[in-house]
């Protein structure tokens, strides 16, 4: 008799987990507890899972860990973020260790005693649930049942039902979506024993000259504490609501400083700046405290596990994060960078289930209990330092390497002040991963290993420089002399006369028509083209006029006032208007064209139109794109309203046309998206329809225009939830959007440098700036579905994202 074996187990962090079995891919899986919910049918009780229950992305991997990402806790009360079901891997130990098989009517029967009881696992011959029954001695505990489906790899769960004697169901449903991204990496361990967070010291640069000047700052930050609170959030201060929740505490300690030396020249009274030589760092570290609250429901007739208490061990200061940069200039047109992460490691682990059992005296000695918990953790660094300009007490300024400026010396010498003006920036984030599993029968909870992210250090950072003395005494000014130089090669085409003055040489050839007089000094040679009519007057001595070509050299330098116009394409929008009125009339379509010239691929469109109609809710319009491929502008209006006057059909407008009122001025969305005509060839003829579908009214296309690759400031090479540009989701860049897709919506931040992202979770008036890339589905309308936090999810499983036409947000996941 032959049974499928589906289940393996996977030891991970210490502790066991069930992988279904299958080939990498993920599932979005809802998870409730439903009082009463014996008497309802599947499809409620997988309604209220959908509705109320807790999300979580489970990815698995064949011979890899299972990871969890929790999307949502849930209702308080009814979401069960952790769950996990170990009926299969129950049932393939039973038959390993010999369990009875039988059969009955239309089914395989196993059953395998356990020291109080039995389970009994019926395996339906001809499709159906596999069902799990659990006693103690002769009373039913719960039943489960699996409805499963079969693929390639074997079988997977889509709903699974707990029945409890007492009345309740744990419910859980499966979504799943193939990937054949990379598993994720396990965790790795890591040897790193710091005695202290902030003891390492750096020796100063080798300095640049034995006299000049020293720019030197330190800055050092202990205590810095931070609370998680109750995680996944509880119903305040307190834990509740959720099976299992942890707090974590740090302690940390952290510094920064920097250290810049080089030359400063006085030469003929001209102060420079010259060879320099500088290093900075930081260092960062922590410790940890932790507290764990379970409040498990325990429906066989028991009390639920409620309890909190500290988790025991011993602290220590074994996080630590430094890095240090040197480099070779005073940074005025360069920057320095920093970078570090620790790899991830386990600060403890500890066997819970000792520490449970013994903090209540109710426990009944035949309900087995395991359970553990560990805490992983790293630190993630970087920074960047540039300096803004160097400044003089008597005004001298310098904002590139080697520049000199004319100063005033007297004849006591030259004795000033001297501020590096830096601009800082350092972000130092501790990531923790806490892990706490309890099993119970085959009922396990576990808390999904997934980042909590602290950044304790964020953003700009103000190193306090000294002001370094800049000292000459008298005499000490050197004498020599300054050079300047360029070259370049050009053609251009011009005719006129002229007036000037100058000593050089020059080269060129052109048509053109003009008058002008200049003066000045000068050297150089160029390149141009252009074609247009100009008049111009200035102050010289000299006269010529004439019309030709010529060729030369020389230095000169000029000055005038003119006017002048020309023609060409502009760099990124072509506008074409169709100003050709044509009526609208009932039961008809009105065609109205535009031909575009030039060939280009298409980025970005949008339409305005001018219509008089005394019922646009009679309208219907579409915009048809050369070769056929056609996009809905509107369909008919519930609302109604007299005219159309400059209404815009934009995919970057927040509002949709039934949002406004006539005459429909402004930006708003299309019914369908405009952006998917992107990546064709604007060239040829577009045409747009307009439909009159009611009797009784007509009306006047009075003009319209298409707008072609526009200059847009939302557009750019980055998604909006990739904060550092890497083209890459990490996994705080992903909370992040998570965290707008729970709290229901977001707005912009009135200053966009508060945040990482330049938006403030939740809804809010404030939609000024462009919309969140991840808000792509059917126009933005300021919040995260699930589909598109999902769509996120994806580029942080393929390790990257990369700007591509024919995805449909814009991107496609991969790294480029």
């Amino acid at each position: 008799m032959e049974v499928t074996m589906l289940c393996r187990v996977l030891v991970f962090c210490g502790f066991t987990v069930a992988s279904l079995g299958v080939a990498a891919e993920e599932a979005l899986v809802h998870t409730a507890y439903v009082p009463g919910g014996a008497a309802q049918s599947d499809a409620a009780l997988e309604g209220v899972a959908r509705a109320q229950g807790a999300v979580e992305v489970l990815r698995y991997a064949p011979g890899g860990p299972l990871e969890r990402l929790l999307v949502r806790p849930g209702a308080p009360g009814v979401g069960m973020p952790g769950f996990t079901s170990y009926a299969r891997v129950a049932l393939e130990d039973a038959l390993a260790a010999g369990a009875s098989i039988s059969r009955a009517e239309d089914a395989e029967i196993v059953s395998a005693r356990w020291e109080h009881g039995v389970m009994t696992w019926r395996l339906p011959a001809k499709g159906g649930p596999l069902e799990l029954q659990v006693h103690h001695e002769k009373d039913l505990l719960y039943t489960e049942r699996r409805t499963e489906e079969a693929t390639a790899a074997g079988l997977r769960p889509r709903l699974i039902r707990i029945d409890f004697v007492s009345g309740e169901v744990l419910v859980q449903v499966f979504d799943y979506a193939e990937t054949d991204a990379d598993p994720m990496p396990d965790a790795v361990e890591a040897g790193l024993n710091a005695a202290s967070a902030v003891t390492s010291s750096k020796a100063d640069p080798a300095r640049a000259a034995a006299t000049g000047v020293q720019f030197y700052a330190a800055y050092s930050m202990l205590d810095l504490g931070w609370d998680s609170g109750w995680w996944p959030s509880g119903s305040g201060p307190d834990p509740g609501g959720f099976p299992i929740q942890v707090r974590l505490a740090f302690t940390a300690a952290y510094n920064h400083g920097a250290d810049i030396q080089g030359d400063m020249t006085l030469t003929k009274g001209m102060l420079g700046v010259g060879a320099a030589s500088g290093l900075w760092w930081f260092n960062f570290g922590a410790e940890l405290f932790a507290k764990v609250a379970l409040d498990i429901p325990l429906p066989f007739g028991l009390p639920p596990l409620q309890l909190v208490f500290d988790v025991p061990y011993v602290p220590n200061f074994d996080l630590l994060a430094d890095d240090e940069d040197a480099f070779d200039s005073y940074l005025l047109d360069s920057v320095s960078t920093l970078n570090d992460q620790t790899p991830r490691r386990q600060l403890f682990s500890i066997d819970l289930a000792g520490l449970i059992l013994g903090n209540i005296d109710w426990w009944p000695d035949w309900l087995k209990l395991t359970a553990g918990m560990a805490v992983d953790a790293a630190i993630q660094a970087d920074g960047s330092l540039t300096c803004d300009s160097i400044t003089v007490s008597d005004g001298a300024t310098f904002i590139e390497e080697w520049q000199q400026t004319p100063v005033t010396v007297s004849p006591e010498g030259y004795n000033e002040i001297a501020n590096y003006n830096e601009q800082a920036e350092i972000n130092i984030t501790l990531l923790s991963y806490p892990t706490v599993f309890i099993k119970i029968f085959t009922l396990g909870w576990d808390l999904p290993l997934m980042e909590i992210p602290w950044t304790p250090v964020q953003g700009p950072a103000d190193f306090e420089f000294n002001q370094a003395p800049v000292v000459f005494p008298p005499g000490a000014e050197g004498e020599g002399e300054g050079e300047g130089e360029g070259e370049g090669e050009g053609e251009g085409e011009g005719e006129g006369e002229g007036e000037g003055e100058g000593e050089g040489e020059g080269e060129g050839e052109g048509e053109g028509e003009g008058e002008g007089e200049g003066e000045g000094e000068g050297e150089g040679e160029g390149e141009g083209e252009g074609e247009g009519e100009g008049e111009g007057e200035g102050e010289g001595e000299g006269e010529g006029e004439g019309e030709g070509e010529g060729e030369g050299e020389g230095e000169g330098e000029g000055e005038g006032e003119g006017e002048g116009e020309g023609e060409g394409l502009p760099e990124c929008d072509i506008v074409l208007v169709n100003d050709a009125a044509q009526p609208i009339t009932d039961f008809a379509i009105t065609s109205s064209y535009i031909e575009v010239f030039e060939s280009r691929v298409i980025e970005h469109i949008s339409v305005t139109l001018n219509i008089a109609h005394a019922d646009v809710g009679h309208l219907v319009a579409e915009l048809v794109a050369p070769g056929g491929a056609s996009t809905l502008l509107f369909p008919r209006l519930t609302a109604s309203g007299a005219n159309l006057v400059e209404t815009t059909f934009d995919d970057d407008a927040t509002l949709s046309l039934g949002d406004g009122v006539a005459p429909y001025t402004g930006s708003f969305r299309s019914a369908h998206l405009l952006r998917l005509l992107n990546g064709l060839d604007m060239r040829g003829v577009w045409e747009l329809r307009v439909a009159d579908t009611v009797a009784g009214v007509s009306g006047t296309l009075l003009n319209w225009r298409i707008a072609l690759n526009p200059c847009s400031p939302c557009a750019d090479d980055w998604h909006a939830a990739d904060w550092d540009r890497d083209n890459k989701i990490s996994m705080s860049e992903l909370l992040r959007v998570i965290q707008l897709y729970n709290m229901g919506g977001f707005h912009c931040a009135e200053d966009p440098a508060s945040t990482d992202d330049g938006f403030v979770p939740g809804p809010g008036a404030n939609m000024t700036c462009c919309p969140h890339d991840a808000d792509y589905m059917e126009g933005p309308d300021w919040k995260i579905s699930l589909s598109e936090l999902l769509r996120v999810i994806q580029f942080y499983n393929s390790g990257g994202y990369h700007v591509c036409a024919e995805g449909e947000d814009g991107f496609c996941p991969g790294g480029v």
